[in-house]
């Protein structure tokens, strides 16, 4: 198999990954290991900078979702205790991101360059970044899927539009909501009650919006807990502050 060379590391600086940003240079291939991915390692499998995964005998053939994104399939190395009986399939941006530059920092996301999803070159094509940079990226590479012609909630505040109506945007009201419940969380408040405060009728999601945003206690706990006697005057003049997000 050519161009076999593994690096090790990756010296590129943030400057350098900008300035690459959205272009498709004539460069050399490199390949890395497979990160572990989902608790599981994936040691046959390489993949490269240029958006390719292999194993040691041939290059994969990968398929494109309705969505436009590569997806890649890899059997794991335990299949014997894999829940999915070792096979995965995998955004290929995932598996491109997680083995060059770590893996998914909370609260953050895969975003695309104006190459668009199929290119999964990295750095010039992907890279990790939050929900508002993505959805400028996507706006600004004129593929954002739907329009966004409703004012937000707090639209006066915020000055910002969302595609359906009565919603947070996502630039400035959901990092304040994922704040917010991270704290109240973390001061003991139940997670239906921090649900109804913030007007949400289910609390999956924002349970997943805690996490990313550092809470570290289970669905559980969130779920059952309620704040000790010495915190809820604390959590009380807490939620005064807090305004209408």
């Amino acid at each position: 198999m050519t161009d076999s060379d593994i690096r090790g590391g990756n010296p590129m600086t943030t400057t350098d990954h900008a300035a690459v940003w959205g272009t498709k240079p004539d460069r050399p291939e490199t390949w890395q290991p497979v990160t572990d991915l989902d608790g599981c390692s994936f040691s046959r499998y390489q993949v490269s900078d240029k958006g390719r995964a292999r194993n040691p005998s041939k290059v994969l053939s990968c398929r494109a979702h309705k969505d436009g994104y590569v997806l890649v399939s890899m059997s794991c190395d335990h299949k014997d205790v894999c829940p999915r009986r070792g096979r995965h399939t995998f955004t290929l941006q995932k598996v491109v991101l997680t083995t060059f530059t770590g893996p998914r920092p909370a609260g953050q996301e895969a975003c695309h360059s104006p190459l668009g999803p199929a290119c999964n070159w990295w750095p010039e094509g992907v890279r990790w970044g939050t929900k508002p940079e993505n959805h400028r990226d996507m706006r600004e590479a004129g593929n954002a899927v739907i329009p966004e012609p409703y004012p937000c909630r707090n639209h006066e505040r915020c000055g910002q539009m969302v595609k359906n109506p009565g919603r947070r945007c996502v630039a400035v009201c959901v990092p304040l909501v994922a704040r917010h419940a991270t704290e109240m969380l973390d001061r003991g408040m139940a997670l239906r009650a921090v649900a109804d405060r913030f007007g949400y009728k289910g609390t999956d999601w924002l349970y997943r919006l805690a996490v990313d945003h550092g809470y570290t206690g289970t669905r559980e706990q969130a779920a059952r807990q309620s704040p000790r006697l010495g915190d809820r005057v604390a959590l009380w003049f807490y939620l005064r502050k807090v305004s209408d997000v």
